[in-house]
């Protein structure tokens, strides 16, 4: 998970004062390298137009470099930003949340950047280490072997910090596209629908089938989080993991029935104080398929972005980005067993693209 969060005026503030207030007085890009103002688009903030032009001068910065491998500028930037730049600037350049994915894959790579002796990362030797990123992004999602792909985001986290360099870990994450509307709002199972809590356990009549409910009320909660109108990228991400059960995620009445008592489903075998049967319990009716798949609606708009995050992790201002997935689980603890789904997700703060701006394939 990751360390590095901050609030957003902090994060603008500190890139800024990284990028353009840390070059060295021997600094040689041309002044017409420099990244140009944008031109504000329709709905850009403030703070919208600031993450663009950092993003878009360090995007200049590391072509330039490119372009001129023997140019030794003597700017660096200070250890604490790097991250952001490449995190921030590959998916604003190449990454499209805003689609449907029938499915995703995740793939991990380590990213190890030298600093220089003053603690910090020269400026010609972060291009080569973004581009060195960029191919490696681009090497695992022209591999995924899925026919309409797409990138979906990629997610850094730092995993150590020496006086000598700094290494990241990338989470690559590459959907399979499909074009299919959301489902209706109030709950898309009917009749037939009545599926095991999980473990591959099929409808609760015939168990030959290897579904369950965690793999259709993915399915189904998940055709909601992408915008594919919409015409912005994430910054400053943070990805983590939900468990039904946790008191973080209880819903707000008094009393457990081992029922809808959790946003995820949750329920306890062994407790005299709940009501347990196998069959009515671990089954899901199409009804209760339909109660939960509103549950999870509300928590990830609502109970994740404007509780969870804020009271956790002390963050705000935060939108989902990738449900990455939904699974089941069952532990033995003594004479209680408990059953419950968990749920793996990333956020991240919406940013508008500058007029012109798109991201594009890799």
């Amino acid at each position: 998970m990751k360390k590095k969060i901050v609030l957003i005026s902090i994060m603008i503030a500190g890139a800024m004062l990284a990028f353009y207030s840390c070059t060295k007085e021997n600094q040689t890009i041309e002044q017409g390298q420099q990244a140009s103002t944008l031109v504000e688009g329709p709905e850009l903030t403030p703070t919208d137009i600031k993450v663009n032009n950092l993003i878009n001068g360090f995007r200049d910065k590391v072509a330039y470099h490119l372009e001129n491998p023997g140019l030794k500028s003597g700017e660096s930037i200070a250890a604490d930003s790097v991250l952001w730049f490449l995190e921030a600037t590959i998916n604003y350049l190449h990454c499209f949340p805003n689609e449907y994915y029938g499915e995703k894959q995740t793939d991990e790579l380590t990213l190890v950047i030298p600093k220089n002796e003053n603690g910090q990362v020269d400026m010609d030797l972060l291009s080569q280490k973004y581009d060195e990123m960029k191919t490696s992004v681009s090497t695992i999602y022209h591999n995924s072997g899925f026919e309409s792909k797409g990138l979906v985001l990629v997610d850094i986290a730092e995993t150590s910090q020496t006086a000598d360099n700094i290494e990241l870990n990338v989470q690559v994450v590459t959907g399979n596209g499909k074009n299919e509307d959301p489902v209706p709002t109030n709950g898309p199972f009917v009749e037939g629908d009545d599926w095991w809590y999980g473990e591959d356990y099929g409808h609760c009549d015939d168990h030959s089938i290897l579904e369950d409910a965690t793999n259709h009320l993915y399915d189904a909660v998940e055709a909601f989080v992408p915008d594919p109108g919409g015409s912005y990228f994430f910054i400053d991400e943070i990805t983590f993991t939900v468990y039904g059960g946790d008191t973080d995620i209880r819903r707000p009445y008094d009393n457990l029935n081992n029922d809808y008592d959790y946003y995820l489903y949750a329920a306890v075998e062994g407790d005299e104080g709940l009501p347990f049967t196998e069959q009515e319990t671990l089954c899901l009716g199409y009804n209760e398929m339909n109660g939960y798949f509103n549950l999870m609606k509300t928590l990830i708009f609502d109970k994740l972005p404007n509780e969870y995050l804020p009271e956790k992790y002390g963050i705000w201002g935060h939108s989902i980005e990738t449900f990455h997935w939904l699974d089941d689980g069952k532990v033995e603890e003594e004479e209680i067993t408990k059953y419950f789904h968990f749920g793996h997700f990333t956020y991240g703060r919406k940013v508008g693209y500058a007029l012109g701006e798109q991201p594009t394939e890799l």
